[in-house]
């Protein structure tokens, strides 16, 4: 049997669709739904879609596939992802990646292939490769994946269309008895005729007044409805619940909070972030700290929608709306904690160059030689300096600035530091003492700074040590019992004379074979 029910009780509304076999439906135009709650669907067999232009799907909160055996996706054109934070691919046997041109794996800090026991890394200190043996032109064959062995995906079956119904024709059955005539009192024809025209006039006046009745108790109960949803509070957690400024935000009724506001609301924004271990103080004054907090906390916070259904936090620009609001509510309900490294202690190690970084400065705020705002070396050909040893005096803004916010460096300190570029000497001594404390960075910023700058400086050091020991004759540097057939490799160079090279280069000393064929002798017990 075929069904469709209508149920009108009160809070049980429904409508009931059965169909005891095939349900077909044809729109020719456009069809909009639009459900306030949960959508199911359930297919007991198989599923078919076909779109014949484009497709668009927003998904505001998580997305989750479970698919229990094969999945194949083909694309005439290209695949393109792009993924915030990070991309986990686990299979059991085997991943195989095969292009027709080439495969470009880059990687801003570090890449590593790893296979039993063996492995090679990429990285800021070089090229590492470790095993039980390094072979090279020994035999043996490249190994082979496995190719594509998808399936096509099938088009869903297509809609016959129905042809509309023939005209009705009129019967040709003709009567066969006639009805008598009317026994009808005359006297009374008037006022019976009267009785049903008041009857027929009154009958759509009254179903008038009743649809209107009926129109005014539903909008009542929708603006009712309204008035209760708005009194509700969104925000759950005990701090920032009780704050009717922060209620509205959450609600869309009120503007966001951003660099520059203060006041009592900031205050509890401060007071959030400093409850979820961030740094900071809780003084209502949305400052450069606050604003870098936020960014942290937009960039670290993935949410468990638990608290609030449905919200992004939104881009990582530092401004408290209705996303990162909800977002710091959910996460005080939820405890969640900034797991921060940025002043990790680790960060002062690097992994090649620690004699350059230790020169270059020291880690005490307030002295002299603090490097992690910036400086000036104090001479006329230096410039601008940040971390340990990042001289400004010979870039370009837009070198800095990218150098900068590569390595972590936020977007407003990125920006004030790069505005220093190409200054040198005294220029360089007033925007340091004009911009000094404006310009704090972290750890873990000086560390990535240090490691993007140095290989270029272990590249020239080679080049000026190759340069002042290939001459036979090396008496210029006045050295007793030396000859050119005593120089070392670079590569064979013990990495401590290595380091003292490089230094000698980061310091600007680059002229003159003296260290250079010190150096060539391999030896650290000698001191020029």
């Amino acid at each position: 049997f075929n069904e469709l029910s209508f149920e009108d009780q009160a809070a049980q509304e429904k409508i009931y669709l059965h169909a005891q076999k095939d349900y077909e439906a044809l729109v020719l135009n456009d069809a909009t739904s639009h459900i306030k709650h949960d959508s199911h669907l359930t297919v007991d067999n198989d599923q078919f879609s076909h779109i014949k232009n484009n497709q668009h799907l927003t998904v505001e909160g998580e997305s989750r596939d479970n698919i229990t055996k094969d999945c194949s996706l083909e694309v005439g054109g290209s695949l393109q992802y792009k993924v915030a934070q990070l991309t986990a691919i686990q299979t059991g046997r085997e991943i195989s990646l095969k292009a027709g041109t080439k495969i470009v794996v880059e990687a801003g800090a570090e890449v590593t292939l790893k296979a039993g026991g063996s492995f090679v890394k990429v990285d800021a200190g070089g090229v590492h490769l470790v095993g039980p043996a390094i072979n090279l032109n020994s035999g043996g064959s490249a190994g082979s994946g496995s190719a594509y062995s998808g399936q096509p995906a099938m088009l869903a079956n297509t809609l016959i269309d129905m042809k509309a119904p023939a005209e009705l024709q009129a019967s040709a059955v003709s009567a066969t008895m006639q009805s008598g005539q009317a026994n009808v009192i005359t006297h009374f024809e008037a006022a019976a005729t009267q009785s049903a025209a008041q009857k027929s006039s009154a009958s759509p006046q009254k179903q008038s007044e009743a649809k209107a009745e009926e129109k005014s108790a539903q909008e009542k109960s929708q603006k009712e409805d309204a008035q209760n949803e708005d009194k509700a509070s969104l925000l759950q957690s005990d701090l920032l619940k009780p704050s009717e400024e922060l209620e509205k935000l959450a609600k869309k009724q009120a503007s966001a909070f951003r660099k520059g506001n203060n006041g009592e609301e900031v205050s509890l924004i401060q007071q959030a972030l400093i409850n979820m271990k961030f740094d900071l103080q809780a003084d209502g004054d949305f400052g450069n700290k606050t604003k870098t907090a936020i960014e942290q906390f937009q960039k670290s916070y993935q949410p468990s929608h638990q608290t609030h259904p449905s919200y992004s936090i939104g881009p990582v620009d530092g401004i408290v709306g209705q996303g990162t609001l909800l977002g710091l509510d959910e996460a005080l309900v939820d405890g969640w904690v900034y797991e921060n490294d940025e002043m990790d202690l680790k960060w002062l190690t690097v992994p090649k160059g620690q004699l350059t970084f230790d020169a270059e400065g020291n880690d005490v705020e307030g002295n002299l030689y603090f490097s992690r705002v910036i400086h000036w070396p104090g001479n006329a050909k230096s410039g601008v300096t940040i971390g340990r040893g990042y001289d400004l005096g010979e870039r370009n803004e837009t070198e800095v600035y990218n150098d900068l916010f590569s390595s972590g460096v936020t977007h407003d300190i990125a920006v004030i530091i790069s505005k220093g570029a190409g200054l040198k000497g005294i220029d360089s001594d007033a925007y340091v003492k004009a911009n000094k404390y404006k310009t704090e960075i972290t750890r873990k910023s000086q560390h990535n700074l240090f490691l993007k700058i140095y290989p270029g400086y272990i590249k020239r050091a080679r080049d000026n040590y190759e340069k002042w020991t290939t001459e036979p004759n090396v008496s210029l540097a006045n050295i007793s019992n030396v000859n050119y057939v005593d120089k070392v490799q670079w590569g064979k160079l013990d990495s401590e004379i290595q380091d003292v090279i490089v230094d000698l280069v980061y310091q600007g000393f680059t002229k003159g074979p003296r260290p250079m064929v010190y150096g060539m002798l391999n030896d650290k017990n000698i001191y020029p």
